[in-house]
C-alpha cells in the first residue's frame, strides 16, 4: 500500500467469511489509511462509502467509488489513521479466519501458525506480531453461526467419578457393668 498512497484496498467483511460473499455484506474499502465502510450503491452503479469512525469519533468522511477508482471524497477525519502494519493485520485476521472455516479439520494453531509465518516472511518482526494480537478472539472457539461453533480444543473427558467413601467403622460397644 505505500507504493499509491491514492489506491483503494478492499478486505472482507466480517459478516460474509464463510457464506456466500456476494448476498451477506460489502468488503471494508482502505483509502488513504482511513476504513470506510459501504453505505450506498448510485443506480450509476458508483458507490459511497463512510468513514467506519463516524459514530465513535464523528468523522464526516466520504468517499465515492467507481470500481477501485475514488471519483470524489468529502468531509473530514476525527480519528487517527491506520499504518501500514495495520492494514496488513487486517487481512491477516480475515485470512485467519477464512482458512478456519475451510477447513475445520485443521487445528486453529497450525492456522494461525501459517499467517504467523507470511507476516514474518513480509518482514514483521515476532514482538511487532505479538502486538498487534491477530487473533483477538479466544483460540479454541471461532463463531461460525448463531448455534454452530468449531472447537479446536482437545475434547474434554468425562470426570471420573469419585471413590465411594469408606464405611465408617461400627461404634465400640459399651463395657459391661461387672
Amino acid at each position: 500500500m505505500s507504493n499509491d498512497l491514492n489506491k483503494v484496498v478492499f478486505i472482507q467483511s466480517n459478516f460474509c467469511i464463510g457464506k456466500n460473499e456476494d448476498d451477506y455484506a460489502h468488503p471494508v474499502a482502505i483509502y488513504q489509511f482511513h476504513a470506510y465502510w459501504w453505505r450506498d450503491q448510485n443506480l450509476d452503479k458508483t458507490v459511497k462509502y463512510s468513514c467506519s469512525k463516524n459514530k465513535t469519533h464523528k468523522c464526516t468522511a466520504k468517499i465515492k467509488l467507481s470500481g477501485d477508482q475514488v471519483i470524489n471524497s468529502t468531509g473530514h477525519h476525527f480519528c487517527s489513521k491506520l499504518d501500514e502494519a495495520d492494514v496488513k493485520f487486517m487481512q491477516a485476521e480475515q485470512d485467519l479466519k477464512k482458512a478456519a472455516l475451510n477447513d475445520i479439520s485443521k487445528p486453529l494453531r497450525v492456522c494461525y501458525n501459517e499467517i504467523v509465518s507470511k507476516l514474518l516472511l513480509d518482514g514483521f518482526t515476532p514482538d511487532i506480531i505479538a502486538a498487534k494480537n491477530i487473533a483477538s478472539h479466544d483460540e479454541n472457539d471461532i463463531e461460525i453461526d448463531n448455534n454452530e461453533s468449531i472447537t479446536n480444543a482437545e475434547p474434554e473427558l468425562e470426570p471420573e467419578p469419585a471413590p465411594e467413601p469408606a464405611p465408617e467403622p461400627a461404634p465400640e460397644p459399651a463395657p459391661e457393668p461387672a
